[in-house]
């Protein structure tokens, strides 16, 4: 692979892992390159809308000329579009924010998302990237994840990872207003293990900080859908 197109990926995955565009100097340290290589680069890209530039704050983001490439990628794969027909099963019951996240080495990526039907939307958007630590879709990834309980885990985080496994799902509260509460359940493959989740996201009632009946509720509607999309990809055998 030629340096110009090492580069130009770097550029790129530096954009996939960020979470808020960046700006020239951000995009150069993270690329460890010089601005003015930098520059040249995202502006080639900007040219082919691989990358997208702010007209007011000259700040950097992914184009939508990768979201055609991956949507091109999703709309090829027969086992895509029938985990998007039980997504947006699970949408339309649940009126929330659904997605599919898939594994990317430490960290996780919403490669589907539909919106939710309600007034008020949280959605992160697809190609929108965090590491597996942060919320419930990482961390749900991390418990299935082949080798799960390994030696090199802390006691306490072997037994958080222990209860996820237990129950099936795990899930989060985001700080900020308003407040906004996860439910992810694993996406297995043949062998048990899981490199994806099925994602639901919605608001909290200011009734009933924690959300138990939500929680409840949703958690159960979001294994259900992760089960069957598990089994569709188990008989495939991938």
């Amino acid at each position: 692979m030629t340096r110009s197109v090492n580069r130009a990926l770097d550029v790129l995955e530096a954009l996939r892992d960020a979470t808020r565009p960046l700006t020239l100097s951000e995009l150069a340290s993270r690329t460890n390159m010089d601005k003015a290589t930098t520059m040249r680069i995202a502006r080639d890209l900007l040219e082919r809308r691989y990358v997208e530039q702010d007209p007011d704050t000259r700040r950097y983001s992914m184009g939508w000329s990768v979201l055609e490439l991956a949507g091109r990628l999703w709309s090829n794969d027969s086992m895509t579009q029938i985990a998007l027909r039980h997504l947006e099963d699970l949408r339309d019951k649940t009126l929330q924010t659904v997605a599919l996240c898939a594994r990317s080495g430490d960290r996780y990526v919403i490669n589907l998302e539909l919106p939710s039907l309600q007034p008020i939307k949280f959605t992160q958007g697809v190609g929108a990237s965090r590491p597996l630590g942060d919320d419930a879709p990482g961390l749900v990834i991390l418990a299935f994840a082949a080798g799960a309980a390994g030696d090199d885990e802390k006691p306490d985080e072997l037994d958080d990872m222990a209860v996820i496994r237990e129950q099936g799902y795990c899930y989060s509260v985001a700080a900020g207003s308003p407040r906004t509460a996860t439910v992810a359940a694993p996406v297995l493959r043949a062998d048990g293990s899981a490199d994806a989740a099925v994602l639901l996201t919605w608001a909290l009632s200011g009734d009933d900080p924690a959300d138990e009946t939500s929680r409840r509720r949703f958690s159960a509607q979001v294994r259900g859908c992760a089960q069957r999309i598990s089994g569709l990809r188990r008989g495939s055998g991938r």
